[in-house]
């Protein structure tokens, strides 16, 4: 592996800030996500790869002959990069064998490792009887119209990976849920919530949050500022959740804002779902819970609350159980369950591949993330991050190490090569 050109090509792509923006003609989520998706399609031309501008939501870059499809499906958008950092967000530093930058782990590292991948298996193996697609998406971390609309347009692979999970292997991811909710009767008492400062992603654990508020009787505002620790929204547990922080703060000043009240009661710091009668648990896991934001919107507060469940708590149970609780509810986002036999020709070959690079006997394991795996049949999370690893996804300095980029990119050759052999 040219590990160098590697480190050169992620480099590149890490200093494009691609969060998604409002979208523009042609690029429908923005300016940044585009020059990123550009900037692989460039670099798939350059390795000789067929390359395809998907109407700007996704990209293609494919090789290969015959009707059966591999796909590598992976995401070049990042969630914001936040504050804390001691690395440029978006510097790719190196530092102790370290690449930094928000996306070197997820998902731009990885993708890279993935495009060296092929660009070997191409060049040791020409003619081959499939084809091998790497598919680009572009608004993963908020939404997943990309993919929506690449299945609209395009073919859906027979058979692939996502490399945006955990090694050895993932064969089974919980279901993931987005709500948003306030309380029908949201009348706010003689406190006035006047505004909410909270800009967070949906999942993401929120590590600042501020908000002004306002007595009837008295006209100086008063100001709240809470601070946690960020972390991937599938692991509540790893952060400190600053909108819990402040829900206790203001319920401690006045206990008659009905929103206030219900988090209060039902959620405060728990990631459970406890107190709401859903923390159910199966092979994948324990249900998690994110309250990831809140906001005023016309004068009414919503909260935004993203979850992680396993099938043996349905959208339908989970939904009821706000819903009950005298809460309006809108589901913003939902994403079934994922289960695929671990002894499947697929998780076998996977498995196979990484433990032919690791000698380690690894065994096939359920997360509580959602990846692009769901998006279609018989494609699994494999990568990036290895046993052991630091989770750094969603949080300050970012990274990626050089020495574990390298290894990913032998285990997603040898499983392209045994993929071509099924």
């Amino acid at each position: 592996m040219e590990i160098d050109k590697m480190i050169k090509d992620l480099t590149g792509l890490i200093k494009i800030p691609s969060v998604e923006a409002e979208g523009i003609t042609n690029k429908p989520f923005g300016e940044e996500v585009n020059n990123a998706l550009e900037y692989m399609l460039r670099l798939g031309k350059e390795m000789g790869f067929k390359t395809k501008n998907v109407d700007g939501y996704a990209g293609i870059i494919e090789f290969g002959e015959g009707e059966e499809l591999i796909g590598i499906i992976s995401h070049l958008d990042v969630v914001p990069e936040g504050d804390g950092w001691t690395h440029m967000p978006y510097g790719a530093e190196i530092a102790d064998g370290k690449l930094y930058g928000r996306g070197a782990s997820d998902d731009k590292g990885p993708t890279i490792a993935a495009l060296h991948a092929m660009k070997w298996v191409k060049g040791d193996c020409p003619n081959v009887n499939k084809r091998v697609r790497m598919i680009l998406g572009l608004n993963e971390e908020s939404g997943w119209k990309c993919i929506d609309y690449y299945k609209q347009h395009e073919e859906s692979p027979t058979i692939g990976f996502s490399p945006d999970g955990d090694f050895p292997c993932i064969f089974a991811e919980k279901g993931m849920l987005s709500l948003k909710i306030n309380q029908k009767d949201n009348k706010q008492s003689d406190i006035k919530i006047v505004s909410v400062e909270c800009n967070n992603p949906i999942n993401v654990v929120p590590s600042h949050c501020k908000i002004e508020y306002e007595k009837n009787n008295q006209k100086d505002k008063i100001f709240l500022e809470t601070f946690g620790k960020e972390a991937h929204g599938a692991h509540p547990e790893r952060g400190v959740n600053a909108v819990s922080k402040m829900i206790d703060k203001i319920y401690e000043l006045d206990n008659n804002i009905p929103l206030i009240n219900f988090l209060h009661d039902y959620i405060g710091e728990d990631y459970t779902g406890e107190k709401l009668g859903i923390n159910k648990s199966d092979e994948s896991g324990k249900l998690t819970l994110n309250l990831a934001n809140i906001k005023l919107e016309n004068n009414e507060l919503y909260a935004y609350i993203n979850i992680r469940h396993p099938a043996i708590v349905s959208k339908d149970e989970i939904v009821k159980s706000f819903a009950d609780k005298g809460n309006n509810v809108e589901v913003l986002d939902c994403k079934e369950p994922l289960y695929v036999e671990k002894n499947s020709p697929l998780i076998k070959t996977l498995i196979e591949a990484y433990n032919k690079n690791t000698n380690i006997i690894g065994e096939p394991i359920a997360i509580g993330g959602t990846t692009y795996a769901k998006a279609f049949k018989n494609v699994v999370a494999f990568g990036p991050a290895f046993p052991g690893d630091i989770d750094t996804l969603h949080q300050p300095d970012e990274y990626i190490s050089i020495e574990k980029l390298e290894l990913m990119s032998k285990i997603y050759k040898d499983a392209i090569l045994g993929l071509l052999k099924i």
